[in-house]
């Protein structure tokens, strides 16, 4: 485990700007002087593309893969679901703003060399066209993962946040289904901004990394 570890490290300078791997070491040995009989990790990636995440799932796998080579050890893969990038729709994220600062809640446009969480949402948003918001519950400065976050979560401005933003979306809904004009212009923002047959690429991207789940490396055999 310790090899793999030192194996992804020497490739970071390698890696882009948005590749993230984060990992743990979920079991191991007991004993100081023992060699433990097997060790498990448990690694979160990330990067710009669903694309370019299976490029960094792959360097991963080979990383292990040279770590069992190097030890004489076998190695086990499970993968999970690959989560696209997200491609929020600017018209309609646009309208929701627009009828949450009616509510007296401004917001304001995220920085787009910021670095935002992985979501499910994003396997949607290249089908159809979805906005992904981001309401202020803390003051800036405040760490989405932190005991201060989690404190504002369940604060009263939260609640308050939670309300309006529900306002929002229901107005925003409105708006959808009484206006055509608003919906062609969402429709043609999407098929702009989402590459046509994206989402067939990500699905065969996804049924290509799931033949490695349960796959067992031997370097030995």
């Amino acid at each position: 485990a310790r090899n793999l570890f030192s194996n992804i490290d020497l490739m970071r300078p390698t890696l882009g700007m948005q590749d993230n791997i984060n990992g743990v070491i979920l079991e191991s040995g007991q004993s100081a002087n023992v060699i433990p009989e097997k060790a498990v990790c448990n690694f979160s990636l990330r990067s710009e593309t669903a694309e370019e995440l299976g490029e960094l799932v792959n360097l991963v796998v080979r990383a292990a893969e040279c770590s069992a080579k190097l030890t004489g050890c076998s190695c086990k893969f499970e993968l999970r679901k690959v989560y696209a990038e997200r491609y929020p729709n600017k018209p309609l994220s646009e309208q929701f703003m627009a009828n949450m600062a009616v509510l007296n809640f401004p917001m304001k446009y995220p920085d787009p060399k910021k670095q935002y969480g992985s979501s499910d949402i994003g396997n949607v948003s290249i089908k159809m066209p979805i906005i992904h918001d981001y309401l202020s519950i803390a003051d800036d400065g405040v760490n989405a993962h932190s005991v201060e976050f989690a404190d504002a979560a369940i604060s009263a401005r939260a609640d308050e946040a939670c309300i309006i933003g529900a306002k929002g979306l229901a107005m925003t809904a409105i708006d959808l289904l009484t206006r055509a004009d608003l919906r062609e212009e969402i429709q043609d923002f999407f098929k702009q901004q989402v590459p046509q047959g994206y989402a067939e690429k990500v699905e065969t991207l996804q049924a290509k990394l799931s033949h490695m789940n349960g796959r067992t490396y031997r370097p030995y055999e």
